[in-house]
């Protein structure tokens, strides 16, 4: 059984002084939300001020400032998983990336601990959104004009036209996935805010905006596994609204599809390879798929160690193609963790998921329906978020990349917040 969240702290400020480390966490929390669409290295700066607030605020109030949270044990399986994976493995640690990789885990509680009070989630939520639909706009300019304004670290290939005089759109990013998945947040959290009632004309405007650009995006992004993730995520959000809600996104989703294919022959020729085994990236998943397969057949219980996939493949891929060049990881994130850290490892990570999605629903559940709150249609987003990212794990690698994860974060962080304050309102 899940620990339950933990109430924010009720400790009364010593002084006005105190009120500074609140003010900072409030401006560094909607720096962190703006950027994650935009610039991983203001993610992280914006984090460690959160980070900083946390601890200034507990030298002034005198009071410890972190307590148990539902993710704790989870995230020790998990951990402790990866550690006897290390101990086990042949191969020891074969990358600098292996050892730091999972820091990001911190980032749930910067945000579970940071968080001043739950009006900062309408900030947070609008901030992201507006970095969001700059991000989605970049992108679709990017898919007509191949507009790429730093991209040092991308793949040459994206600079090719992958159809006529189209290009893949990547925004700020390196990785089309990378891209689209953190699109999917935004575009699910914007249609679950145009869901209710009571919001100013500007802000729908803004979430009408953002789900558009952003549903256009992915599809210009060439994420296949995004499209699908995406369509999950928002079912979920309407299902959870109401029978007339997954109607009209149904409907919406039907003409946005339509659009995106009818507005660049690049989707359409994607859309194809939906249905043609024979496909490059198709056969390249299927191939990757049955030989870390027979990974898992040799090292059934502690997996060949966390994060040394890429160098382990050359035991299994060279003999039968040694220049395949997709190796940093399996295109399925749950064949990926059951080769690397064992069955024990992977029950780990799916117990994380659980715990999301059960406080997540307790949440909703608890929450008042208020006209133009954003408690409600926030926790409906960071559900169907939760379950997009699940089906987008079984053809890609969400897990692992630094951007997704922490925009997961902050919308579990979140969700814990206004779980715990619907805890104590109740109480």
């Amino acid at each position: 059984m899940s620990t339950p969240a933990s109430p924010l702290p009720t400790v009364a400020p010593l002084s006005a002084a105190s009120v500074w480390p609140d003010r900072l966490a409030w401006f560094s929390l909607v720096v962190f939300a703006a950027a994650l669409p935009l610039n991983l290295v203001t993610v992280q700066f914006a984090l460690g001020l959160v980070a900083v607030s946390i601890v200034w605020r507990a030298l002034l109030r005198g009071a410890w400032p972190l307590s148990r949270t539902a993710l704790d044990w989870p995230f020790a399986a998990y951990l402790t998983a990866i550690g006897v994976s290390w101990i086990a493995s042949p191969y020891g640690i074969t990358s600098y990336w292996a050892a730091t990789s999972f820091w990001v885990l911190i980032a749930y509680y910067v945000v579970r601990f940071g968080v001043p009070d739950r009006r900062v989630v309408r900030a947070i939520a609008i901030a992201f959104l507006i970095g969001s639909a700059i991000a989605a706009l970049y992108g679709v300019v990017q898919h007509f004009t191949k507009f790429y304004l730093y991209l040092p670290g991308a793949h040459p290939h994206i600079r090719q036209p992958v159809s006529g005089t189209k290009f893949v759109a990547l925004g700020a990013f390196h990785r089309h996935t990378t891209f689209a998945f953190v699109a999917m947040f935004s575009v699910t959290l914007s249609v679950s805010l145009l869901l209710e009632r009571g919001h100013s004309w500007w802000l729908r405007a803004l979430y009408l905006g953002c789900a558009a650009l952003g549903t256009f995006s992915i599809f210009y992004s060439h994420a296949r596994a995004v499209w699908f993730a995406l369509g999950a995520a928002l079912f979920v959000v309407g299902a959870s609204h109401g029978r007339r809600a997954l109607v009209l996104i149904i409907i919406a989703g039907l003409f946005g599809t339509a659009g995106a294919a009818a507005s660049s022959e690049a989707v359409r020729g994607k859309f194809r390879t939906l249905f043609e085994w024979n496909y490059k990236s198709n056969q390249d998943r299927a191939f990757a798929w049955r030989h870390t397969l027979r990974m898992v057949r040799d090292y059934p219980l502690t997996g060949i160690g966390y994060g040394n996939f890429t160098a382990v493949t050359h035991d299994y891929f060279d003999q039968e193609r040694p220049n395949f060049a997709f190796r940093c990881h399996a295109h399925n994130n749950y064949l990926h963790l059951l080769a690397e850290i064992g069955p024990l490892g992977l029950a780990a990570f799916l117990w994380i998921w659980v715990v999301l999605l059960r406080s997540g629903w307790r949440a909703y559940r608890r929450l008042p329906t208020n006209e133009g709150d954003f408690g409600r249609p926030f926790v409906r987003a960071a559900l169907g978020s939760y379950v997009g990212v699940l089906v987008g794990s079984t053809t890609q690698d969400p897990f692992f990349i630094g951007s997704i994860v922490f925009t997961l974060w902050l919308f579990a962080g979140i969700v814990h917040v206004l779980e715990a304050d619907a805890s104590v309102a109740q109480s």
